[in-house]
């Protein structure tokens, strides 16, 4: 008996079986970067925290971020620390924007750009120190410090990306290590969306959400392999959470891979 089907690899299909296959041939739009989403977080608590290297970090702020500083005067343009900072993200009107600043210090240099997210800071060139100095610092208004860049460690460590217009992030894997100090607990790591459906308006809800637990070894996963590939719109901001049921001394890193498609 002949099976009658649809030829789903046809250059006519919209979509086929194989997701790589298909961006391979454009259907998601054609290939613009690969995407490295990592950030850690230190002494997690039961309140469910955003994985970035400060405390208190919030994913969506109201004032657009304007300038960088230090708190070293090794990292200026001449000095032994970072002389220049790459800088990519998502400007006022959604579009992508990058710029490379020259360091000065501890006093701010304004950006180019008016940032409404900061997906990406990278120390371009340094001095004989090889990297930052001191902790580098991204403030949303003059004199307000809302994004740390860790000292010595040389990019910024907030497991968050918001999509430029014109683009779509395929996320298509995220790699969890975890660690606890003390006692056995438990861990929920959660990817999580921000999405302006009212204008103005950021509406926030979970995508997936992962559990393990860890006693005082190591812990390595891949939580979301049985989701992926997720895809995220222009306008949206990606991001990880995580939780514990005990405070317990525990360390979470968090590493999102993926790719960034410009609209065909």
């Amino acid at each position: 008996m002949s099976i009658n089907r649809p030829n789903v690899f046809s250059p006519s299909s919209s979509s086929t079986p194989d997701f790589f296959f298909d961006v391979a041939r454009g259907s998601y739009g054609s290939f613009f970067q690969t995407l490295n989403i990592s950030g850690y977080v230190e002494d997690v608590v039961a309140a469910e925290v955003v994985v970035a290297y400060q405390s208190g970090f919030e994913p969506y702020v109201s004032n657009p971020y304007v300038s960088i500083k230090s708190n070293s005067t090794s990292d200026t343009a001449a000095g032994q620390g970072a002389r220049t900072v790459r800088i990519k993200g998502v400007d006022t009107s959604g579009d992508y924007a990058e710029e490379l600043v020259t360091m000065n210090g501890t006093s701010a240099v304004s950006f180019t750009h008016s940032y409404r997210f900061i997906n990406e800071v990278v120390v371009e060139t340094a001095g004989n120190q090889y990297n930052n100095v001191g902790t580098l610092t991204i403030e949303n208004t003059p004199g307000v410090e809302s994004v740390d860049i860790e000292a010595t460690i040389g990019r910024s460590q907030i497991g968050a990306y918001m999509v430029p217009n014109g683009f779509r992030m395929v996320l298509m894997n995220t790699a969890v290590t975890a660690a606890n100090a003390d006692n056995k607990t438990n861990l929920w790591v959660s990817l999580r969306k921000y999405q302006n459906i009212i204008p103005g308006t950021p509406n926030n809800f979970m995508v997936y959400r992962g559990v393990t637990s860890i006693d005082n070894s190591h812990t390595d996963g891949s939580f979301f392999n049985s989701t992926f590939p997720i895809v995220f719109k222009p306008g949206e901001l990606a991001y990880y959470t995580v939780e514990a049921s005990a405070a317990a001394n525990s360390i979470v890193a968090v590493q999102g891979y993926g790719i960034l498609l410009a609209d065909s």
